[in-house]
């Protein structure tokens, strides 16, 4: 099933998203990409945002950051949460 079609999936059911509220993703199409938003960005704090390339480059991303008042001096104090995933298109998609 395409990335499209499941945009209506809940977040709390993806596996990169441990903990995470129970809300419909957003799908974000760019030119290169696919975004999976799994949590509104507003709930964490905005200095604290990365993006990951945990697997073989040039695959998938991972946007994290820190949920609102836990980040204090430059450092997260609770660990980072996966706001969104980030999907590089391939020739022929």
């Amino acid at each position: 099933m395409g990335l499209l079609k499941r945009a209506f999936r809940l977040a709390g059911k993806h596996p990169a998203c441990r903990g995470c509220k129970d809300v419909p993703l957003k799908i974000h199409e760019t030119k290169r990409y696919i975004r999976e938003r799994m949590v509104e960005p507003g709930k964490f704090d905005p200095r604290s945002f990365r993006t990951i390339d945990p697997g073989r480059k040039g695959h998938t991303k991972l946007v994290v950051g820190c949920p609102k008042g836990k980040y204090e001096k430059g450092r997260c104090q609770v660990g980072m949460k996966t706001q969104a995933v980030i999907h590089e298109k391939h020739k022929g998609r």
